[in-house]
């Protein structure tokens, strides 16, 4: 990731590598979970007036805060922006040097 060099005109005349389109559910299921996680706080904090709709409430926006995080946990990878950048070459003195893998 350190070699690589920004162009002029980059993300105006050509796209940017690091400018992705996400789709809305990369954005719905994290919000979804902290507002479910808040109202299953909320629920255990301020009593009802019946111990069993107070229950349902917290059983409720549980269940909510554990799927989603578990969509989250599964699918982690997709969630995490993974910049994709261009290898490039540098110039030294005007010479081209490639990067090469070092040996031991």
């Amino acid at each position: 990731l350190g070699n690589y060099t920004v162009e002029e005109n980059e993300g105006i005349s050509r796209p940017s590598p690091l400018q992705a389109e996400r789709d809305w559910k990369f954005y719905a299921v994290p919000v979804i979970f902290v507002i479910a996680m808040g109202m299953c706080l909320i629920s255990i904090l301020l009593p009802d007036e019946s111990w069993s709709e107070q229950f349902m409430y917290i059983l409720f926006w549980g269940t909510a805060s554990v799927v989603s995080l578990a969509v989250i946990y599964i699918y982690g990878s997709e969630f995490v922006d993974q910049p994709k950048l261009v290898h490039t070459h540098a110039r030294v003195n005007g010479a081209v040097m490639y990067d090469t893998p070092k040996t031991a």
